[in-house]
């Protein structure tokens, strides 16, 4: 009888549903891509249809494991959390009412984001194994940072590595660390948490997503971290504020803690909190400052891990892993000398950890190290509502190519000449970036592009900058200590002779988040670039998600469809179809 793994995350948000048969991931996608919410706050991550179509699509095992991302005591840990928090601001009198009207809005808005809806995943998935007829035999639970570590650890080209997990909470803590040697997970102790705050507050998850973002004007519970790092850069160091943070936390070997100066610190700073549209040059300065102070914390954390476990790979994953500002010089400013992110680090990535798990626990053949892991596991296009509304005469302007490199050599003459394109084919990434198969591209030597998808594409900041896609044997010649980068998980430094060259993807500090483009990870794709290079000369190709701000990547046909009508894209190709607005 043959196994297949149907692996669940299961956190209030980034929910996931993944599908792994023979050591082999199938299918992995976000729950917020089939719901187009952003994050999927509270949803199941196996809606019954949805579940069903994927495993018709990717499973063909006699029975089915389910697996899913928390454990068992996850329930208990977070009340347990809560109920020393409640204690934790009685301990603080002279702030109690401040902190109560905190609490009320912020940190239970936090609470329901984050806390595990082990109840709510799992329905969809019996009833569909039930409709198929395929027995779940069956049911495993999983701590949540190991998922994350077994995703990332197995996923990864090292067989040993140093494993390091940062993110916001996991069950009691918010870092947790791995030596990965041999093919097994080994924990590596750490110290207990110490002081009058516990351990809620002391994790750099919340560090970033709570008072970073709040102080910097943005909202703490709607994925706006990401914004800081694109602020950042538009900064310089606010010694003060640096200090102050230095209050704020400090390091025990492997472990975060805060002092007990943390509360009142942390009131004074959102007192202070400035937007980038009151002073647009003070919020700068505060992004620029946190992050540094991030990176500094981040180093600690990982030059101790690195003299415990005396590997010079890291394997570093949870939600702090999408730091990319941090991750391009983690070589440089920790003793590591390889880094690994996966593609999917936050909690998205737990539905793929939890089958894994499941796997082994089950002494089946299960994903092996030292592979390229493709990111490309999400739902395929499906042409037949395109074809149908082609068909029926829609108005639209539209021409098929049957061949690679007759639509790759138009499409780059397209964006040679100053088009915008959404451009959609095969399946889709698995994770927050888009990797050239649900992207926006354009012309990254048109020094107004970047301002241009901003403003009319994307409706979104004019400072938020873009990545560079690039053929990979040209890394070296544009990035300084060129990295390869498959999961656009990095930001490195354009070389000084290159920056003129693509402007509209060199941000303020001379950085790009790139991805490494190669043919045998994305075939299409690279032909694309190397269309565009063979044109004018540049192997690159501004990219961005196919969305617009505040919605998931696009899903469907249907999707695709609104966000191109809806915006300022020249040209929408899905698969072999080119789509224009204009004849």
């Amino acid at each position: 009888m043959t196994k297949a793994f149907v692996g669940l995350s299961c956190t209030g948000h980034d929910g996931a549903l993944a599908i792994m048969q023979h050591g082999i991931i199938r299918f992995a996608e976000a729950a917020e891509r089939h719901y187009q919410k952003k994050f999927a706050i509270n949803q199941a991550p196996d809606e019954y249809h949805y579940t069903r179509n994927a495993m018709l699509r990717h499973l063909d095992a006699d029975e089915i494991v389910l697996a899913k991302s928390w454990s068992t005591d996850a329930g208990s840990i977070w009340r347990r959390q809560n109920a020393l928090l409640d204690e934790s601001i009685e301990h603080f009198t002279e702030y109690s009412e401040v902190l109560r009207k905190f609490q009320a809005y912020h940190l239970d808005s936090w609470n329901g984001f984050l806390q595990p809806n082990i109840d709510l995943s799992g329905h969809g998935t019996v009833r569909a194994a039930a409709s198929l007829g395929k027995p779940i035999v069956g049911v495993r639970h999983y701590d949540h940072h190991l998922c994350h570590a077994a995703f990332a650890a197995y996923g990864s080209p090292f067989r040993s590595a140093a494993v390091a997990v940062l993110d916001g909470q996991g069950e009691g803590t918010g870092t947790a660390f791995w030596h990965f040697k041999d093919g097994e997970l080994i924990p590596v102790e750490k110290e207990p948490y110490s002081g009058p705050l516990i351990e809620f507050y002391a994790s750099l998850g919340l560090y970033y997503g709570i008072m970073v973002c709040l102080a910097c004007g943005f909202e703490a519970v709607s994925g706006e971290e990401w914004k800081i790092m694109g602020l950042a850069p538009y900064g310089r160091l606010d010694e003060q504020l640096y200090r102050t943070l230095e209050s704020f936390y400090r390091v025990d070997g492997l472990t975060v803690n805060c002092t007990e100066h943390s509360l009142p610190l942390f009131l004074g700073l959102l007192e202070k909190r400035v937007t980038h549209k009151q002073n647009f040059e003070k919020a700068a300065n505060y992004a620029y400052t946190f992050q540094k102070f991030y990176s500094d914390i981040a180093s600690r954390l990982l030059t101790e891990l690195h003299k415990r476990t005396g590997e010079d790979n890291l394997v570093l994953t949870g939600g702090c892993a999408l730091n990319s500002s941090y991750n391009g010089r983690l070589t440089t400013c920790t003793p590591f000398k390889s880094l690994y992110v996966p593609s999917a680090p936050a909690d998205d990535g737990n539905a793929v950890g939890a089958a894994i798990l499941a796997s082994r626990d089950f002494e089946e053949e299960t994903i092996a190290a030292g592979g390229f892991q493709s990111p490309y596991l999400g739902s395929d296009v499906d042409l037949r509502p395109l074809e149908a509304m082609l068909d029926n005469r829609s108005g639209l302007n539209f021409r098929r190519f049957d061949g690679d490199s007759d639509l790759t050599a138009h499409v780059g003459s397209l964006l040679a000449n100053g088009s915008i394109i959404a451009w959609m084919q095969g399946r889709a990434e698995f994770g927050p970036r888009a990797l050239g198969n649900r992207s926006i591209l354009a012309d990254p030597r048109d020094v107004q592009m970047k301002a241009r998808v901003n403003g009319i594409v994307k409706f979104r900041e004019s400072f938020r900058p873009f990545a560079p896609a690039i053929l990979d044997e040209y890394g070296d010649e544009y990035f300084h200590d060129y990295q390869d980068s498959p999961y656009m998980e990095r930001t490195l430094t354009i070389r000084p002779e290159k920056r003129s060259s693509i402007p509209a993807v060199c941000h303020a500090d001379h950085t790009g988040r790139l991805q490494s483009v190669t043919e045998s990870r994305n075939p299409r794709f690279y032909r694309l670039i190397k269309a565009f290079h063979d044109i004018t000369g540049i192997p690159v190709l501004m990219n961005t998600s196919l969305n617009v701000m505040g919605r998931p990547i696009v899903h469907s046909i249907e999707d695709a469809l609104i966000t191109f009508l809806g915006s300022q894209i020249d040209h929408l190709v899905i698969d072999r179809y080119v789509i224009s607005k204009h004849s």
